[in-house]
């Protein structure tokens, strides 16, 4: 959730990079960091400015190359927090969150996970073990770890997602955009191969999973749910194409792309607080993500066809990109 959002203002800027050079970020030091927090503790209060802000001090140090330094300045940062609040207080797993969100944009990735793991932990101390912002950090902890590893997950992956699953349902009920977002990452998990076995019956159980998700997320009238309602589709490609099913894989290849190319896609607001750039850039920047998106999605399913030996499958997919496409997606002149 929050790693997702971060990611795509990381996305928009690096594409615009070309077009507009964003301002310094301006953060208050070390000495300011508690006090600036300033929201009230209440779910949802995390946005990416309240989470610099809490971090900046340690943060500013690991972007300039001191990652050992800013480690030490943070774990003060925590211990000052937990002497002035107390060991329940939400802002030790909000800081936790924040800065095991915030260092991985400068490729600290692998060191981000003992604090995304901690603030899971600070967080059963702060809110208890039915609070949906445990749901939260769960859920982003449970991200995390697909990421550094695709194929084969750590199994804290599947409990997290797992327990985030159940408060949710619990709490704000089985049809919640929140609920039906975390069965969409307990689907991605059942599908892998390292979880499925090679059965194809428990692939097709997930492919259900995520299928739900998309279909759900995209009847809501939000961008950032139809958004994930498309990711959900080209994950359902995934499942088939690890499989080796090449027919499904091309059938909902094609599904996302009809998706992706009738669609806006990216969050506008992400590219228009780019500073600096006019109406026909941020249209340049726009076009540019649902190209590289569409580009690197087939790309994708035709490595995970090639691994499982369907060739002919695979070129199918690279074919794809060749093709006129309508609406925001065309493909890349380097197109796979």
């Amino acid at each position: 959730m929050r790693l997702k959002m971060l990611a795509a203002a990381a996305a928009a800027t690096i594409i615009a990079g070309g077009l507009a050079e964003a301002d310094p970020a301006r953060s208050p030091g070390a000495a300011g960091a508690a006090d600036a927090l300033g929201a009230p503790e209440t779910k949802n209060r995390l946005s990416p400015e309240v989470m610099e802000t809490l971090v900046a001090a340690p943060l500013a140090q690991i972007k300039g190359g001191d990652l050992a330094g800013g480690q030490a300045t943070f774990e003060q940062l925590l211990q000052d927090l937990e002497t002035r609040h107390g060991k329940h207080s939400t802002m030790l797993p909000d800081a936790l969150s924040a800065f095991g969100v915030l260092i991985r944009e400068p490729g600290y990735e692998a060191e981000s996970l003992p604090y995304l793991k901690r603030a899971v932990a600070a967080g059963r101390t702060a809110f208890g073990p039915d609070d949906p912002e445990l749901a939260v950090l769960l859920h982003d902890y449970a991200v995390a770890l697909i990421i550094a590893d695709e194929a084969d997950p750590s199994p804290d992956a599947d409990a997290s997602a797992a327990e985030a699953y159940r408060i949710r349902r619990d709490a704000l009920g089985p049809d919640n955009i929140e609920t039906i977002g975390v069965l969409g990452l307990i689907g991605e998990l059942q599908g892998l191969p390292s979880r499925t076995g090679g059965d194809i019956a428990k692939a097709d159980a997930a492919v259900g999973l995520l299928r739900k998700k998309a279909d759900f997320m995209r009847r809501l009238p939000y961008p950032d749910a139809r958004r994930d309602g498309r990711e959900a589709l080209l994950k359902i490609a995934e499942v088939h194409a690890r499989h080796g099913r090449s027919d499904k894989t091309q059938e909902a290849a094609e599904a996302w792309l009809a998706a992706l190319s009738s669609e806006p896609t990216w969050r506008r607001d992400v590219v228009f607080d780019i500073p600096g750039l006019t109406a026909d850039q941020q249209t340049e920047v726009l076009a540019g993500l649902d190209a590289a998106e569409g580009d690197q999605g087939l790309a994708k399913l035709a490595a995970f066809l090639e691994a499982a030996g369907e060739h002919r499958g695979a070129q199918r997919i690279r074919d794809l990109a060749a093709r006129p496409a309508a609406g925001n997606w065309t493909p890349a002149p380097n197109s796979p």
